[in-house]
């Protein structure tokens, strides 16, 4: 996963299977320091995804099958860049504000940590959990602490690509792992602020708003973007080859947009989006037609108008 921190000066690329974590200086292009995640469970390390704050002071870190939720202490403008040990929050064996456990079988069956997002109120922190539900995360206390808790039955599994629109944070479910080939599912939560969650608050809270369910095979949700600087938002299918286009404000589907081309890719199989800065274009990276975790890599093409380079219209 590559992200770019809120000055847009530094780029931050996690490689899932090393751990490694590296920060890139974006006007260079030159690499400038590299973190390794911690060990986790069995003494596995990875490093699925990263997210940094809007205030640029740290990056969130889904340690996958670790499962650990990690935080780098981040310094742009002197190039410094340092694991908190002391921050990290042990997901396979901590307890929520409920006092309910994680991870347990019904509620949270598989605590694995897909991918973070941070709001632009800057707390608390989502976190997407492989086996469903999700974490509400104060990612500023020192261990981060869990805020807010959903269950597996409320937030489907394998969702990543969160996005803040509207006054919202829109997620999805999917699918692609041999656990769950399959997955159709896009929700919304209110953007909150660090009083939003308190010790009373029950599971589940703030409610979570269901967009779409789609439980047919052939469906895997995965990669979100905003577009229209916040007007719309889009949800990316990389097994069907489709966009699922939603306005923000009334979450109602304004249009469904074919993404595969003969010409260009039959099976573009679209991962990771974003909406460019102008807000003119959406740019995606491609898994093709043989991801290595999926039935269905490649490396990162670029059209105008159509392959994976789209404009708004």
């Amino acid at each position: 996963m590559l992200t770019f921190n809120a000055a847009q000066t530094h780029g931050i690329l996690s490689f899932v299977a090393s751990g490694h974590v590296l920060f890139i200086d974006a006007r260079t292009r030159l690499p400038v320091d590299c973190v390794r995640t911690e060990p986790g469970v069995g003494s596995v390390r990875q490093a699925h995804a990263v997210w940094p704050s809007p205030d640029d002071q740290v990056v969130l870190l889904a340690n996958q099958n670790g499962k650990k939720f990690e935080r780098i202490a981040t310094d742009y403008p002197a190039g410094r860049f340092q694991q908190q040990p002391a921050a990290t929050l042990n997901l396979a064996t901590c307890t929520t504000p409920n006092h309910l456990p994680c991870q347990e079988p019904t509620l949270r069956p598989d605590n694995a940590p897909i991918c973070p997002f941070i709001p632009s109120s800057g707390d608390p922190a989502c976190v997407s959990l492989r086996g469903g539900g999700m974490f509400a995360v104060d990612c500023r206390a020192t261990p981060m602490r869990i805020v807010g808790e959903y269950d597996a039955p409320t937030i489907p599994r394998d969702g990543c690509g969160f996005v803040e629109a509207n006054g919202w944070v829109f997620g999805n479910g999917g699918g692609g792992n041999a656990a769950n080939l399959d997955g159709w599912y896009l929700y919304r939560v209110p953007v909150a602020g660090p009083l939003t969650y308190t010790a009373d608050n029950p599971p589940n809270h703030p409610t979570s708003q269901p967009l779409a369910l789609d439980t047919r095979s052939n469906r895997d949700a995965h990669g979100t973007t905003r577009t229209g600087h916040g007007k719309d938002v889009w949800f990316f299918d990389r097994l069907a080859n489709v966009v699922e286009v939603y306005r923000a404000d009334t979450a109602q589907r304004v249009q469904t947009v074919n993404i595969a081309d003969p010409a260009i890719s039959r099976g573009p199989t679209s991962d990771l989006v974003a909406e460019s800065p102008d807000g003119r274009f959406v740019d995606a990276s491609l898994r093709g037609l043989a991801p290595i975790s999926n039935r269905d890599a490649g490396g990162l093409e670029r059209a105008d108008g159509h392959g994976v380079q789209w404009r708004r219209k």
